[in-house]
């Protein structure tokens, strides 16, 4: 253990593994973010909402980037000269981008704070990324923008089942990541995606013995079922749901049950 600790943390990341076997999510498709992109194909330029897409997603690809560099191993001195070089351009422009939100914006704020996280842990710091991460998705999922909060829950989830540059993701904030992907998913009616998230959520958190995130999980998928028109199947689920819902930390699982 204490051999463990002593490692760099660019060294420790390689060694990280989930030891179970979670649903899979069929997140990114052949194109990572491809939300953003087709975000920024289907908005006016001049808009607001093509300019909050556009810097989420130069932050994203910076945090891509410093990813792939800090799992990639070892490299030449004079590489590494070339790659602090090129990241110091990329923060610049990618904070010029998102100097053009609005200044009191919860995105704008949001943004920095990833940008300068990912900073700080290139200069080897402990990386305090997850948190402000999900905080961007919650904010996007707010402003109703389903598929790029869909992106954002991904790349947390991601991060808690797999190898990961970001820091780690604890299986509460993990579940409840897949929870509101499903949500988002299921929003904009890609049900099949939503199913895998739910499903993901719900496995994750009979694992770790939490009831109340099994229930919501479930509470999806009958919400699924019913959009989907299986009527049948939806009103089990949810009488299912409402049974099960007995504890007093549950009850506002089972009201949506009832409603």
């Amino acid at each position: 253990m204490a051999e463990s600790a002593a490692l760099p943390y660019r060294s420790r990341i390689r060694e990280r593994r989930i030891p179970m076997v979670l649903p899979t999510i069929d997140t990114n498709g052949t194109l990572r973010h491809r939300a953003f992109f087709d975000e920024l194909a289907t908005t006016d330029e001049a808009s607001e909402a093509w300019r909050a897409a556009r810097a989420g997603l130069v932050t994203l690809r910076l945090l891509d980037a410093w990813s792939e560099d800090l799992v990639s191993g070892q490299v030449s001195l004079a590489r590494m000269r070339e790659r602090e070089k090129a990241f110091k351009y990329e923060v610049d422009a990618v904070q010029s981008a998102i100097a053009e939100l609005p200044a009191k914006g919860a995105e704008r704020r949001l943004l920095s704070t990833i940008v300068a996280r990912v900073v700080e842990a290139q200069d080897g710091e402990p990386p305090r990324l997850v948190a402000p991460l999900f905080a961007y998705a919650r904010a996007l999922h707010v402003r109703s923008a389903w598929t790029l909060a869909a992106d954002l829950y991904a790349l947390v989830w991601e991060a808690h089942i797999g190898e990961t540059a970001i820091g780690p993701v604890d299986g509460d904030v993990a579940t409840s990541a897949a929870i509101h992907m499903g949500a988002c998913y299921r929003t904009i009616g890609e049900t099949e995606l939503a199913a895998q998230a739910y499903r993901a959520a719900g496995v994750l958190a009979a694992t770790r013995g939490d009831e109340r995130s099994v229930l919501r999980a479930r509470l999806g998928e009958a919400k699924i079922s019913a959009g989907r028109g299986d009527l049948s199947v939806a009103r089990d689920g949810f009488w299912s749901i409402i049974s099960g819902a007995t504890g007093a930390e549950s009850g506002e699982v089972r009201a949506m049950a009832w409603h």
